[in-house]
């Protein structure tokens, strides 16, 4: 399967699977007044699919956390905006 160039998602669970996942955020834009988006690149198929299936597996208490930190930067992105 082929990698995603770029990819961007408001959803902050797949953002956060994908952090845990390795990706690195390229920059977080705000959507709306309420919502903003998280820009990756060369994500790969299989692990949009995987987490869609609910076939991956991350560490629990790490993906928590991590929703956490992203919540707070969406937060600040679009407050600052």
């Amino acid at each position: 399967m082929q990698d995603l160039s770029e990819f961007k998602t408001s959803d902050l669970a797949l953002a956060s699977f994908l952090k845990l996942e390795g990706y690195k955020i390229l920059q977080v834009v705000k959507k709306n007044t309420r919502t903003a988006e998280f820009y990756f690149q060369n994500v790969k198929r299989e692990d949009l699919i995987s987490y869609q299936n609910g076939s991956s597996t991350v560490e629990p208490r790490d993906f928590a956390s991590q929703m956490r930190q992203l919540n707070q930067t969406a937060r600040m992105v679009v407050r600052d905006n």
